[in-house]
């Protein structure tokens, strides 16, 4: 399972019945849904790469989320690592013109919701491919561009660039607000500056619409979580340069040295084969050399920077034993397992407790009482869930409010 929870309910047998149904359907759930897979991998990547993972929700209902990049969400300075304390959150999203069209097709909906459907169709109108050039490049969106290979500018799709605004309120309540980006465009028509959706207090808390997975917790600020690959980048620059350097000392020690005799042998300094045999110009003999040495050197340094990275990795992932010495004892393997499993156990813990906020919160939404069929087939999904445990023997109520929901925990981590 996923998660387990814990109804509220006196009756202990009752209680561990109807709390080790809850856990199975709601695996079957999050199964039946094909984008789970996909999007928690792409929270994990982040999170594990970069320090910081994102979930995020549409709205108060959908149980479905959807993993945000990290270099889309935005915060201001200093803004403490404790979501609970955030004041304000910017997340940029490209949408295409069907998916914004989608929000306004029942335009009496649409607008009882809070969207503006003039100004949707008129950003609608104004789509086009996402721009790389300008006054504010993407550096990171043209690395990307190049890594997957993009033929041309004018093959993608037309998007709309938004931004989504979340604001604390004063009675704590979260304010969601879009808008379009004011980038400038190539027939200079820029977005008059309207909200394309605005809802006063739409969100209880921050945690109702975004739930964050942080690999630490820094210096207590947002921006001071870092995760894999920083530490990575100069060790892999380094190595990268000296094995280019130790190549081509290769090349170079494995090449014939010819050295011309006179000042117009170098003109014609050509090696001519036959066969098996290899003819000298004239005016040239052939040196004894060897770079040997040098080469030892750059490898030494070489094997020196792998193991300083996978020091500094060890919390990361557990690095190979070398066989340095005597083969090591039965003793100081176990000793050395126990070490790196130490290094890991805090990071474990806290992995933990993030998902229990995030399965929570899919738990809830989906045992939602107020959902209605719909077309697309989450409510739907969440309705046979729903169906399910109660045909299994778990009153409604129980299953709406339950005293808890936590990530499941593998034997050993997490205790």
């Amino acid at each position: 399972t996923y998660a387990r929870l814990e109804v509220d309910e006196k009756d202990s047998q009752k209680r561990g019945e109807w709390s080790r149904i809850g856990p199975a359907e709601f695996a079957a759930l999050a199964k039946e849904w094909a984008g789970f897979d996909w999007n928690m991998q792409q929270i994990l990547f982040d999170t594990v790469g970069y320090g910081k993972g994102f979930a995020m929700w549409p709205d108060k209902t959908c149980w479905q989320f959807k993993g945000v990049r990290q270099s889309r969400v935005l915060v201001p300075d200093q803004t403490p690592s404790d979501p609970d304390q955030l004041e304000i959150m910017v997340i940029r999203q490209s949408s295409t013109v069907s998916e914004l069209y989608n929000s306004i097709r029942d335009a009496d909906r649409a607008k009882s919701i809070g969207w503006d459907t003039a100004a949707v169709l008129d950003a609608c109108q104004r789509a086009m491919p996402e721009k790389v050039e300008g006054v504010t490049e993407n550096w990171e969106m043209i690395q990307q561009q190049l890594r997957n290979h993009d033929i041309y500018y004018m093959t993608q799709s037309s998007v709309i660039k938004l931004a989504h605004i979340l604001v604390k309120e004063f009675d704590g309540k979260v304010s969601h607000l879009i808008i379009e980006e004011q980038d400038g465009r190539a027939d200079g028509n820029k977005p008059e500056g309207k909200f394309l959706y605005k809802k006063i207090g739409r969100f209880d808390s921050f945690r109702q619409v975004v739930c964050p997975i942080f690999y630490d917790i820094g210096d207590g600020t947002w921006h001071s979580i870092k995760g894999l690959m920083i530490k990575l980048y100069p060790f892999i620059g380094i190595k990268n340069r000296l094995n280019c350097s130790i190549v081509d000392n290769a090349f170079i020690n494995l090449s014939v040295l010819v050295r011309p005799t006179s000042a117009n042998a170098a003109e014609n300094a050509a090696i001519i084969q036959i066969g098996p045999l290899s003819i000298l110009p004239p005016n040239t003999e052939i040196q004894q050399w060897g770079l040997a040495g040098r080469m030892e050197e750059g490898l030494a340094v070489e094997r020196a920077l792998t193991d300083k990275l996978e020091s500094n990795l060890g919390q990361y992932r557990k690095p190979m034993l070398k066989d340095k010495g005597n083969p090591a004892t039965a003793t100081q393997v176990t000793y050395d397992a126990a070490k790196e499993a130490a290094l890991s156990k805090g990071a474990v813990n806290r992995f933990y407790v993030q998902m229990d906020m995030l399965f929570e919160q899919m738990f809830k939404r989906a045992a939602n009482p107020n959902l209605t069929e719909d077309k697309g087939g989450q409510n739907s999904c969440a309705l046979e869930f729903q169906r399910r445990c109660i045909e299994a023997g778990v009153p409604k109520v129980k299953l709406q409010k339950p005293r808890f929901v936590r990530a499941t925990r593998n034997i050993g981590n997490g205790s």
